[in-house]
């Protein structure tokens, strides 16, 4: 399974770390910091809400 890190996404999307911590943490997603890594099923979350 592939993993990303959070602020590869956020690079992705043209928006901050922050921005993407946020949408995790009200999907009740538990990361730290914007070095943490997410699998698939989580970029998925994330791409719904842009």
């Amino acid at each position: 399974m592939v993993k990303y890190r959070v602020f590869e996404v956020a690079k992705e999307y043209n928006t901050s770390s922050k921005v993407i911590l946020d949408i995790l943490n009200r999907n009740n997603i538990e990361v730290k910091n914007h070095m943490s890594s997410i699998d698939e099923n989580v970029k998925k979350i994330i791409s719904r809400t842009f």
